[in-house]
């Protein structure tokens, strides 16, 4: 019984703490970017997007332990928190980019 409820807290305490890094505001979305670098101090990701401009992001949550493998020139699919005027705030999901 005390390990279901410690996992229901673990549950809840992660869904406020996603919900708190990007203030509440601003929208999660999907996005497919080629990698250009990844800063494993700084924790940020450098990508360039379908456009070809060139963004810098920084990297949270689950999404931290994938940035390490990516390499340079990877198409991948991100899962992009952004604030209210469409800035890319974090990180939050990476994956292999569908062919």
């Amino acid at each position: 019984m005390r390990k279901l409820a410690l996992a229901t807290v673990l549950v809840l305490v992660a869904s406020l703490a996603l919900s708190f890094a990007g203030g509440g505001k601003g929208k999660t979305h999907e996005m497919t970017a080629t990698v250009v670098a990844y800063d494993q101090a700084s924790k940020t990701i450098t990508f360039k997007d379908d456009q070809g401009q060139e963004h810098k992001a920084p990297v949270s949550g689950a999404a931290l332990l994938v940035a390490r493998s990516v390499k340079a020139g990877e198409k991948v699919s991100m899962s992009c928190h952004d604030n209210e005027k469409g800035e890319h705030m974090a990180i939050v999901g990476i994956k292999p980019a569908r062919s």
